[in-house]
């Protein structure tokens, strides 16, 4: 995946330009200057979505399978399911919304969480 900044989403900062007096990340796309709650001004990019904070919602065993739901605290609408065996590769999917992107497309998860902010 190509590197992407890591901008934050209110006053645009990124790691090479802080903001004045100086700032650190507190979110996938918030820097700490920027107060609570702060409105999504800048799209989402790639970057955020590599970042995001995956919080475990569920977790079922079945037999030696253990299957688990993430989702992203910064991005609601962004699941992440992953299937664990012994012995096999894990099997991981990634939704936004009902939609299922490939796992190695966080710019085209990106795309489609900036379409759900404008429908909003």
């Amino acid at each position: 995946m190509p590197a992407v900044r890591r901008t934050c989403r209110a006053c645009g900062c990124w790691d090479l330009r802080a903001c004045e007096g100086g700032c650190s990340w507190i979110a996938a796309d918030r820097c700490s200057a920027c107060p609570e709650p702060v409105p999504l001004t800048l799209p989402i990019n790639q970057e955020h979505v590599v970042a995001a904070s995956l919080l475990e919602v569920d977790r079922k065993v079945t037999g030696a399978v253990v299957a688990i739901t993430y989702r992203a605290r910064e991005f609601p609408n962004l699941v992440v399911t992953v299937a664990e065996a012994p012995g096999q590769p894990e099997d991981v999917h990634v939704y936004v919304g009902a939609l299922e992107v490939p796992r190695d497309r966080a710019d085209q998860v990106a795309d489609l969480l900036n379409e759900r902010k404008e429908a909003a």
